[in-house]
């Protein structure tokens, strides 16, 4: 069956304003981002649901586990639907899976400032400015819990903790976005209710 823009809707989306007050929603309204897609482009790279950026037309989208490495920047032009600007990415250094990337229009202005692997989760961060507009987006992946990966939750949460305590001095509008793997649908998971009391 074929997916809907809010089928891929981010599990994990919070706004913070910046100094100056006033909460970070209004800075939403100049730019054009409906939702988050937190996507994998796993290949073969043509099953990624690109009819989903062409339907929706957002200014930008975050993409986390791309399974993109280094090596893969001849096909990035490939990747990068009419309009926006290439496909820009933070490979997941030495291992395979994970990966986050932007996808943002022309004409809008994108940076990546920061990027780094945790012990349980990897992290991005992107300066995005558009006319008077600027925006520190955080994109997160944290891989499930498996034999492959066999860090708890807890150290999630400490490490998170940590990283949260650094970025949240930033004079920018923030928000952060991204895939965690817990069931933040379901208000009674105790991941779920640590996560938010962060």
């Amino acid at each position: 069956m074929k997916e809907t823009a809010a089928d891929l809707e981010t599990n994990l989306r919070v706004v913070k304003g910046g100094t100056g007050g006033g909460g970070g929603g209004h800075v939403l309204q100049k730019i054009k981002w409906p939702f988050f897609v937190s996507r994998e482009i796993k290949w073969p790279f043509h099953d990624f649901p690109f009819y989903l950026v062409c339907d929706v037309r957002a200014d930008l989208f975050c993409i986390c586990e791309t399974w993109l490495k280094d090596h893969h920047s001849a096909v990035l032009s490939e990747l990068t639907p009419s309009g926006y600007k290439t496909l820009v990415h933070c490979p997941r250094p030495g291992c395979r899976g994970g990966g986050t990337a932007l996808l943002v229009k022309e004409g809008i202005n994108v940076s990546n400032v920061y990027s780094d692997e945790k012990t349980s989760f990897e992290v991005s961060e992107w300066l995005v400015s558009f006319e008077s507009t600027r925006v520190r987006i955080v994109i997160v992946y944290r891989p499930p819990y498996s034999e492959d990966h066999p860090i708890t939750a807890g150290v999630f949460f400490h490490e998170f903790a940590e990283y949260l305590e650094s970025v949240v001095m930033s004079s920018d509008k923030l928000l952060i976005t991204g895939d965690i793997n817990f069931h933040m649908d379901v208000p009674t998971d105790p991941n779920n209710i640590h996560f938010r009391d962060l």
